[in-house]
């Protein structure tokens, strides 16, 4: 089996440029040089980083700097590619062509193996494990782990929600809380709470907007199992 590996910190040559570090993998794996340029100009595409080819790697941002270490693990076209936390530290745009790069590569046929802490990205995949210090917590399907799920969730919109959170969590009215941007997801102790909560918000004219059901997101679910761990 062919493996490809991409370690969370960037493992490439910074003194040398785009081209010469892909060059120096293409040698490493010991591909026919006839098929090189071919090969380059596959990842040139994907990466978009052709205009880069002679830009130091150390001088790349940490975006364009993921997408080289992705080329480089590609090169041979592995049958299995591992991914330590590959998003890390990166802008959210360049975030979302990564993943677009790995759909692409999926759809052909390669397994991808992904270690992330983002759950919106762990939603991505086929199979997720979830763990903890070592441990599993949960593992399958996303549908299948938000299933795990058996309590009614809310989410308000709120104008402060840090403060909007802190409020809920210093009353007796929410068994969990957790930020979501400006909204706050949460589990009232019981449903004659809700009534509560939406005037205990109001009173401090944190809420924005109506406060409705809604079904659990993956990082509703982590939080949940680590706190009841």
């Amino acid at each position: 089996m062919n493996l490809g590996y991409m370690p969370q910190r960037f493992g490439l040559y910074e003194d040398l440029t785009v081209q010469e570090n892909l060059r120096f993998f293409y040698r490493l794996y010991n591909l026919p040089r006839k098929e090189r340029e071919h090969v380059f100009g596959r990842m040139y595409e994907f990466s978009g980083l052709e205009q880069f080819r002679k830009r130091l790697a150390g001088a790349l941002s940490g975006g364009m700097k993921q997408k080289l270490g992705l080329s480089c693990v590609l090169l041979h076209e592995p049958s299995l590619l591992l991914l330590d936390e590959p998003t890390n530290g990166v802008d959210p745009y360049s975030r979302r062509i990564f993943w677009n790069i790995l759909n692409e590569f999926k759809e052909q046929g390669m397994t991808i193996v992904v270690a992330t802490p983002f759950m919106d990205e762990a939603e991505r995949g086929d199979k997720v494990l979830l763990m903890m210090d070592g441990r599993e917590l949960a593992s399958g399907t996303p549908s299948e782990i938000k299933a795990l799920w058996t309590e009614s969730l809310y989410q308000a919109p709120c104008r402060d929600s840090r403060e909007a959170k802190s409020v809920l969590d210093e009353s007796d009215l929410v068994k969990y809380s957790i930020l979501f941007g400006n909204k706050i997801h949460f589990v009232p102790n019981s449903k004659e709470d809700l009534e509560k909560i939406k005037n205990l918000l109001e009173d401090r004219s944190l809420l924005s907007g109506e406060i409705h059901k809604i079904e659990p997101e993956l990082e509703d679910l982590f939080i949940n199992l680590v706190k009841n761990e």
